[in-house]
């Protein structure tokens, strides 16, 4: 039976509505229940412009993270170096929702440890901590062979797939029926992927268009108000520009470009500067 229950990714049109982007950033659960730096983390986010979080998940019994980003996998082994357990995911997710209640939150690992932990009751706890979405890298959620989707669905949690940029060609049929049918089951956020995460190559927005414009005339269709998140390969205020103000995605999610910065112990002062500049390249 579909529950159903306030998304705070609904709440992200209002983002939009004021002439900003969405600006997304991805952090590590803590497997030892320190979660005082999590929430300093979060809290320093959240000043500077962050309007929804990524919590990174995994299984202890597989840690399958090799799927990830790099920078994510790092910060994923950082988390568990005083120990972790099977739901440090869900208690993490738990303390934040304690601490921020309005602050959309997304789930973002891969679909073999979900497995491990038993697909039905992952997604459960989903809805239960107050996690709204789920992202999982690399899975054919068009295809969807163990039915996650439908899970995410009847528990009234989004499911948010991931598309390509580089790889549609809005010339081919298939690739048009493709998009349409992501658009749909990422009714909630679509992540559209315009390089590698990681990538460090300068961003054009131009050769989007098309295919943004064409998610556009499907959620139009189907009355759908899902935002279109870039992700993937974004680094400066302009690769954000030529997404935003040229490409016309609703915000952009920053995983290594920001993990990387932590990890390289660049001061606050400097990583708070550079959100202010990215979040500033988002208004329109």
């Amino acid at each position: 039976m579909k529950h159903f229950r306030k998304n705070r990714l609904d709440q992200l049109t209002e983002v939009n509505k004021r002439g900003e982007g969405i600006l997304s950033c991805s952090v590590a659960c803590n497997g030892a229940h320190e979660y005082g730096k999590l929430l300093e983390e979060v809290g320093f986010l959240v000043e500077n412009g962050l309007d929804q979080l990524l919590l990174i998940f995994y299984e202890p019994q597989t840690m399958r993270v090799s799927s990830i980003a790099p920078a994510e996998v790092n910060v994923t082994r950082l988390g568990t170096l005083k120990g972790t357990y099977s739901d440090a995911f869900f208690d993490s997710a738990a303390v934040i929702r304690k601490n921020f209640p309005d602050l959309p939150l997304i789930a973002s690992g891969i679909v073999p440890d979900i497995v491990c932990y038993g697909m039905g009751r992952f997604v459960e706890k989903l809805a239960e901590v107050g996690v709204d979405a789920l992202d999982t890298p690399n899975y054919k959620a068009v295809t969807d062979p163990i039915g996650l989707v439908a899970y995410t669905v009847d528990a009234g949690v989004y499911y948010i797939p991931p598309v390509t940029g580089a790889d549609i060609d809005m010339n081919d049929e298939k690739h048009r029926e493709l998009l349409t049918r992501l658009t749909v089951i990422g009714s909630g956020e679509l992540f559209f992927v315009p390089g590698i995460s990681g990538d460090t190559k300068r961003i054009c927005g131009e050769g989007f268009i098309p295919s943004i414009q064409y998610i556009r005339e499907v959620q139009k269709q189907n009355s759908l108000f899902g935002r279109i998140i870039a992700i993937g390969g974004i680094n400066t205020p302009e690769d954000v520009d030529q997404l935003v103000r040229v490409a016309g995605v609703d915000g952009v999610h920053f995983s290594s470009a920001y993990l990387n910065r932590v990890a390289n112990h660049t001061s606050k002062s400097e990583i708070a500067a550079w959100l202010r500049e990215v979040k500033e390249a988002t208004k329109i």
